[in-house]
């Protein structure tokens, strides 16, 4: 199934990724030296239309690689859409769950899902539960948040 385009990564080319991977770099070098990085880190916010911070360039390197870095930063957040479809977040669950295919794409898919769910811990379901992508979905519209 076909997504709309707000639904799906941006596809960069590997001349764009190399740019970012060496600005990631440089950002690093400035602060394992205590230099000044701000400037640098706003023009890569700028660059990528993220909000990374120094903390960020710090430590992402305990949970994710440098590319798996690089590949989030080449996508804006996502976006709510406000009348996604049904038959849209069971393609975005099935994209998650095939990793062979999609790559890279995967976390980009999930940061997509979440921002088009109210359901806490949706990550949970799909990679924790021995579940379908259409069950998976119907737990998530299921799921209502408590009222305070």
């Amino acid at each position: 199934m076909n997504l709309r385009g707000q639904l799906e990564p941006v596809q960069r080319t590997e001349e764009y990724k190399e740019g970012l991977k060496s600005k990631i770099e440089e950002i690093e070098r400035l602060l394992e030296t205590n230099q000044a990085a701000d400037e640098a880190i706003d023009a890569f916010n700028n660059l990528t239309g993220r909000s990374y911070d120094d903390d960020y360039f710090r430590h992402y390197w305990r949970s994710i690689s440098i590319q798996e870095f690089v590949d989030e930063a080449c996508n804006p957040y996502p976006v709510k859409v406000s009348d996604i479809q049904t038959n849209e977040l069971i393609e975005l669950v099935r994209r998650i769950q095939d990793v062979d295919t999609y790559g890279s794409d995967t976390r980009f898919y999930l940061e997509v899902l979440m921002a088009n769910t109210n359901m806490p811990g949706v990550s949970d379901l799909i990679f924790y539960e021995d579940l379908t992508p259409a069950e998976i979905v119907e737990e998530i519209l299921r799921y209502k948040p408590i009222v305070l």
